[in-house]
């Protein structure tokens, strides 16, 4: 259970900058959205398939809590339909018509898993103004169309937070073998539990081409609805580079707007920096508020369900190779919560 108290003046004065940088991110969509009647070509499928490996970490920024681990492999058929139940699925929840998408369209299956533990691993009884172990394992499946300038999604998601997840081993034998610090609460994390997420999004390129480098501005959007999490992120981000192909950005983990792991290479090498924002509003989210469906004692924090995101990174391409690395900074999610969290994401996609 969480329990909600009055917030402080510094925590008053954050959730009031997060309400105005979520208009703003609005307005970058709206401006997205007049860009849509233009109709250009959708992509389709070709005979590539194209695998991405998906690293997070908070190694990557020197701290060892909160959000500290996550992975994710992802695989693109390019000679294989959609499945029937994914199309349905999106034509029956989302403006993802079947005739919109048809049976050429790009679709992909992952699957991934993150974890979550408190601010002193080293400590069997942390405190209970803290967040609790967590560990989440999930299989995804995604549908989407996608043109050289916009890009729309349906995810469908099933897993599992708790023990069944693995993350308790994971974070051990990693630990174990680095000779670093040994976590010790895992016998408190949360219980087995089952999840279904169903998510959507889209993006839109606004791009300007000139003579040198090409300078693109991204709005994006997405929503998810689960027993995991719930909630909504509204943001984008700007990018400067050379010979960028079709590509909407690396992917991260737990955005629910971040990129496809698609890509159609150019000739040549091609590279771009980028830097964005993203507002969230979030009503649920299991590792902070505990389940809908059980108990789960020990969960005491105050948990704000507005919080920010900025990151910053590259990615490069050389032939069917695509390599990104993204550094990221969000506000705290909880009162007591000792830093924001930041982490790492590395990113490497090669089509075969």
């Amino acid at each position: 259970m969480t329990f909600y108290g009055p917030m402080g003046t510094t925590r008053r004065g954050k959730l009031r900058g997060l309400r105005r940088a979520l208009p703003v991110s609005l307005v970058l969509m709206g401006l997205g959205v007049q860009a849509h009647g233009m109709g250009p070509e959708l992509v389709r499928s070709d005979n590539h398939n194209l695998f991405v490996l998906q690293m997070e970490n908070d190694a990557f920024a020197a701290q060892d809590d909160g959000y500290t681990n996550g992975f994710r492999a992802t695989v693109i058929p390019g000679t294989m339909k959609a499945p029937s139940w994914l199309r349905r699925g999106a034509d029956w929840l989302t403006p993802l018509s079947d005739d919109k998408t048809g049976p050429r369209s790009p679709w992909s299956w992952s699957i991934s898993q993150t974890m979550f533990t408190p601010n002193e691993i080293a400590d069997p009884a942390f405190p209970p103004d803290d967040r609790a172990y967590a560990g989440w394992l999930q299989a995804s499946a995604s549908l989407f169309t996608l043109t050289e300038t916009e890009l729309e999604r349906f995810r469908i998601s099933v897993g599992t937070v708790g023990p069944a997840s693995g993350a308790e081993q994971a974070q051990k034998q990693v630990h174990e073998a680095l000779g670093a610090e040994r976590p010790v609460g895992w016998d408190r994390q949360l219980p087995n539990e089952p999840t279904l997420q169903l998510s959507y999004d889209r993006q839109w390129r606004m791009i300007r081409e000139g003579s040198g480098l090409v300078v693109e501005a991204t709005p994006t959007f997405g929503t998810t609805l689960g027993n995991a999490r719930a909630g909504v992120e509204a943001g984008g981000f700007v990018r400067i580079g050379d010979n960028i192909p079709v590509d909407f950005g690396p992917q991260r983990i737990n955005s629910l707007a971040g990129g496809t792991g698609y890509y159609k290479p150019t000739r040549g090498f091609g590279w771009y920096v980028y830097a964005g924002i993203a507002a969230h509003y979030a009503p649920h989210l299991i590792f902070l508020d505990g389940s809908l469906t059980q108990s789960t004692p020990g969960i005491e924090v105050e948990r704000d369900p507005y919080f920010g995101q900025a990151y910053a990174g590259f990615a490069c391409y050389h032939g069917p190779t695509r390599i990104g690395l993204v550094m990221l900074d969000e506000t705290e999610r909880f009162e007591t919560q000792s830093r924001s969290g930041r982490f790492g994401a590395l990113t490497i996609s090669w089509r075969i």
